[in-house]
């Protein structure tokens, strides 16, 4: 994963966030390469197909993702439990350009696709 840079996100966003972990996640639909993941098409902009179990906060952090302008629309939404057995509960489509924040607390992940053929790159930013 690299960076962010002034390219991804809008001017003063980094100056804002300086010192709060962001990163950019790679979203591929099915057909487009086998993924860092045993399931083509799905990725994920927080947490892991593998974590059985929620992950409880004391205070929730903030996910604060945001599409490439230039990318195609990206589906997502949360995880609850292993990929393979656990619940997905999809929470929207992100059209290139669009941003939301959701919380992050007893969930296992934070979990993201494109259509098949179809990838983007999502900004992502975790503060409490």
């Amino acid at each position: 994963m690299r960076s962010l840079s002034s390219t991804t996100l809008p001017s003063g966003i980094l100056d804002a966030h300086r010192g709060r972990p962001s990163y950019e996640v790679r979203v591929r639909g099915p057909g487009v390469g086998p993924g860092p993941w045993p399931w083509p098409g799905i990725d994920f902009l927080w947490g892991s197909p593998n974590i059985p179990n929620p992950i409880p906060f004391a205070k929730p952090l903030v996910l604060h993702i945001r599409n490439d302008l230039f990318g195609d629309d990206v589906t997502f939404g949360t995880l609850v439990g292993p990929l393979t057995g656990g619940t997905q509960t999809q929470i929207g489509v992100l059209q290139p350009g669009d941003c939301v924040s959701i919380q992050v607390s007893n969930i296992s992940g934070v979990y993201a696709t494109c259509a098949a053929g179809l990838e983007s790159v999502v900004a992502c930013i975790i503060t409490d």
